[in-house]
């Protein structure tokens, strides 16, 4: 009696007649409460039933938004965990790139104190010294952008640019292999709206696929064009084509699925993520392949990024409909 006494005092406090609990799974999640109707009526029962259904569809309303803030976490939390996957295959080779112009560069102090009058000797080492190092320098900081984590921006990039980067991170597994990269970039392309980051890791992830795939002195093309689909739509498209083994065609399907994979080590996300993150900028992936010729991936992005329209509320939907009434 005593908690109901309590109860019934709170419900006094707040003005509330009627008190919804909003239950999920038998668990109370959270309270509705109202206040007087107007023309001070009580509550009926019918009026009691249609609250507590409402009340039943705004708990699982709630639940639902929890859920999807969830999702999106995961989602995140697996990029990232895919991009240190990358990292990982990537640094394994970055010490003997690194140690190799280091050799040289040893090398060339150990003579210098000897041939310090050759002018040749020195304008030829220094040169070839300084090209390593720049070159370094290069791969090391297009290494720490890509480890460092950013918050997702969309703004106009250099999808050429962007390209270039990926392929010299990727460098050290092609020398491996003796891979040839040939690239035949469209100089006019013009620049698109995309998260730079997430696009660097769609672009990663088909160039290692890539590599991983491609016999030692084979070749992977990276081209990039313009186009307009049959709606009149403009897109840029960039293609990576390699001449590995290639996909048996009943596989073709199933490469997008997450955690699908033909290889004997990985965690088959990489397409999976990759895909996802082309589609979260609107566009698509479309792949071409043949057994013991190789694979080409099609990245389409458009080249104008629409963004989401901006939900009405349930005013605006009212007002609309009475407008429609009104014009009839």
């Amino acid at each position: 009696i005593l908690e109901i006494n309590s109860v019934i005092e709170r419900m006094s406090q707040l003005d509330a007649e009627v008190t919804i609990p909003l239950l999920l799974k038998d668990q109370l999640i959270g309270i509705i409460n109202m206040g007087p109707k107007f023309g001070k009526d009580i509550y009926s029962h019918e009026d009691i039933e249609l609250l507590a259904t409402l009340g039943n569809q705004a708990a699982i309303a709630i639940e639902n938004a929890r859920l999807y803030e969830d999702l999106k976490k995961s989602k995140s939390y697996i990029r990232r965990a895919d991009r240190l996957a990358s990292l990982g295959t990537l640094t394994a080779g970055l010490a003997h790139e690194i140690r190799n112009p280091l050799v040289a560069i040893k090398t060339f102090i150990q003579l210098l104190p000897d041939r310090l009058e050759d002018e040749e000797f020195r304008s030829h080492f220094l040169n070839i010294a300084s090209g390593e190092v720049d070159r370094l320098s290069s791969l090391v900081n297009e290494l720490l952008e890509f480890a460092r984590p950013s918050d997702p921006k969309l703004e106009l990039e250099d999808i050429n640019a962007i390209l270039d980067g990926m392929v010299l991170l990727v460098s050290t597994e092609t020398k491996k292999k003796q891979i040839e990269i040939l690239k035949s970039y469209a100089l006019d392309l013009p620049p698109i709206i995309v998260d730079r980051e997430q696009i660097k890791q769609v672009f990663l992830n088909v160039l290692l696929n890539a590599v991983d795939a491609t016999p030692e002195n084979g070749q992977i093309s990276i081209k990039t064009r313009s186009f307009l689909k049959l709606a009149g739509e403009p897109y840029v498209q960039i293609e990576f084509t390699d001449t590995g083994y290639g996909i048996p065609t009943e596989y073709l399907e199933d490469i997008f699925t997450p955690f699908f994979t033909m290889k004997d080590k990985g965690s088959g996300l990489g397409l999976s993520i990759s895909n996802q993150i082309v589609q979260d900028h609107q566009g698509y992936i479309a792949v071409e392949s043949q057994l013991n010729r190789g694979t080409s991936f099609f990245i389409n992005l458009p080249l104008h990024l629409d963004h989401p329209r901006r939900r009405k509320n349930d005013f605006e939907d009212q007002q609309d409909i009475l407008n429609s009434i009104g014009e009839r």
